[in-house]
């Protein structure tokens, strides 16, 4: 289970599905990716998803917050791919 740049990194600095300029944005080599994003009408947003499963954001206030968050969710995400 390894999690990697989304296409290579090409993603970094451009903007993401909630019209934030995407941060980080990683994908699992089994068929889940992750994407935070600074947002305007919001600090920071954290889009997930498992391909063909489902999709979640959810919306964050600070940095570290979503640092952590980010993490998190890429920890859930690998439990959930586990099952």
């Amino acid at each position: 289970m390894a999690w990697i740049n989304f296409d290579g990194g090409s993603t970094i600095g451009h903007q993401g599905s909630e019209c934030g300029i995407i941060l980080l944005d990683e994908e699992h080599s089994d068929g889940a990716r992750v994407t935070l994003e600074r947002c305007v009408r919001v600090p920071f947003a954290i889009t997930c998803g498992l391909y063909g499963s489902m999709a979640h954001t959810v919306f964050i206030g600070s940095e570290q917050e979503a640092l952590d968050t980010f993490h998190a969710i890429k920890t859930n995400l690998d439990a959930l791919i586990a099952i």
